[in-house]
């Protein structure tokens, strides 16, 4: 047995673990369609440093 498989077992029994849920978001690149490199020239354009 190796270390993942131990870690598996532990896991699969919870022993000396504690289990969280974690929500994950990803982009949907094809729902937003932005085109990345004009939006952040004209944000560059846009700010002001005092």
């Amino acid at each position: 047995m190796n270390g993942i498989e131990l870690v598996d077992l532990l896991c699969e029994f919870g022993i000396g673990v504690i289990s969280e849920r974690a929500v994950i978001y990803e982009v949907d690149k094809d729902e937003l369609n932005f085109d990345f490199h004009n939006q952040l020239t004209l944000m560059k354009k846009e700010l002001k440093f005092l």
